[in-house]
C-alpha cells in the first residue's frame, strides 16, 4: 500500500449543560382559553320579579342568621351561668325554659352530659378532679398488636414463649376518656380554685347547649 491513509478526525459537539438543555427543550405554555360567556335571557316580568324576590330573600336570610347567632350567644351566655351557679348551690338542672317580652314567646335551653377530653390531658384531668376522678371519668384502654408481628416470625416465637415485660415491642396501647353519668352535676362539688371550672373547660370542654 502507499502512504498511510490519513487517519479521519471527528469533532465531538461539546456536552451542553443543564440550563442550556431547559432552554433548548422548552415549550412555550399556552394560554388558558378564556371561558364562554355566559348567555343572558330574556325573563318574563313575573320570572324578573321572582329572581328578586329570591336575592331578597337570600340576603334575608343571611342577615337573619346573623341576628339569630347573635341572639342566641345572648341566652346561652346568661343560662350558662345560671346553670353554674345553681350547680354549686347542688340544685343542679340540665335543661331551663326562658320566656320573651312577647306573648308565647320561649325557648328551651337543653344542655347534655357530653364532653370532648383528648386522652393527652388525663393527668391534668385527674389532677383537677382530685379524688373524685376515678367516680366521674370513665378509662378505656385500646391494645392492638402491630403490624411487624404479623411479618417478623422472631417476634412471632418471642410472643408464643412469653410476653413479659417487652409488652410494649409487640402491643399498641391507645387510651380513651369518657365522662361518667351524672359528670356534669358532680362537677360543681369538686374543689377547685376561683376561675378553676373555667379552666377546667379548656381541656374538658363541654358540649353546646341547645336552644328548641
Amino acid at each position: 500500500m502507499g502512504a498511510a491513509a490519513t487517519a479521519k478526525v471527528v469533532k465531538l459537539k461539546p456536552k451542553q449543560g443543564f440550563g442550556a438543555m431547559l432552554k433548548k427543550t422548552a415549550v412555550a405554555k399556552q394560554p388558558a382559553k378564556s371561558k364562554s360567556k355566559m348567555p343572558v335571557l330574556d325573563p318574563p316580568e313575573d320570572v324578573r320579579e321572582a329572581v328578586d324576590e329570591y336575592i331578597d330573600a337570600k340576603t334575608r336570610e343571611t342577615m337573619a342568621k346573623a341576628d339569630k347567632q347573635m341572639a342566641e350567644t345572648v341566652v346561652l351566655q346568661f343560662t350558662s351561668n345560671v346553670q353554674d351557679k345553681d350547680g354549686f348551690k347542688g340544685k343542679f338542672q340540665n335543661s331551663y325554659a326562658l320566656p320573651g317580652n312577647k306573648t308565647g314567646n320561649q325557648v328551651k335551653y337543653v344542655s347534655s352530659n357530653r364532653y370532648s377530653i383528648n386522652a393527652a390531658d388525663r393527668d391534668l384531668l385527674e389532677e383537677a378532679l382530685g379524688e373524685l376522678y376515678a367516680d366521674m371519668v370513665e378509662e378505656n384502654y385500646t391494645v392492638k398488636v402491630k403490624a411487624e408481628v404479623f411479618t417478623d416470625e422472631e417476634l412471632q416465637a418471642e410472643l408464643m414463649e412469653l410476653i413479659g415485660d417487652r409488652f410494649e415491642d409487640f402491643f399498641e396501647n391507645t387510651l380513651t376518656l369518657k365522662v361518667q353519668e351524672g359528670f356534669n352535676r358532680r362537677i360543681y362539688q369538686v374543689p377547685m380554685e376561683e376561675n378553676g371550672l373555667d379552666n377546667l373547660r379548656v381541656f374538658c370542654k363541654p358540649y353546646k347547649p341547645a336552644l328548641k
